[in-house]
């Protein structure tokens, strides 16, 4: 029973590093919905949203350990609140591809600040 332990957090560390190395993360967007999808390993984070269920989306800019930055593809829903649509991406011209490829394929407008 003791042997539970360090075997189970073993092979989660296992699971971990090769997910890391060989999973990738694919963005799908159609003019009704877009959708995270991260394989072939099973991993958290996948999401589907429907365009409909959005306000508007943008990109913002947040700090991590050791004032790291990086940015995040940010939804406004309809009852105004912020949510996360992907995690961190290293680099600010891929997550503004991502909100301007939204506006495109979806015809989602920017709002206009008030």
């Amino acid at each position: 029973m003791q042997m539970l332990f360090p075997l189970a957090i073993g092979i989660g560390l296992t699971y971990y590093v090769i997910a890391s190395f060989v999973n990738k993360t694919d963005i799908t967007i159609t003019p009704s919905s877009i959708a995270k999808v991260t394989g072939p390993f099973p991993w958290f984070g996948n999401k589907r949203v429907e365009v409909a269920d959005i306000t508007d989306i943008m990109v913002r800019e947040r700090s991590g350990n050791n004032d790291n930055i990086y940015y995040v593809v940010i939804y406004v829903d309809r009852a105004l609140k912020e949510r996360s649509f992907t995690s961190q991406i290293s680099k600010k011209e891929q997550a503004e591809f991502i909100v301007s490829k939204v506006r495109e394929i979806t015809g989602l407008k920017k709002e206009e600040a008030q």
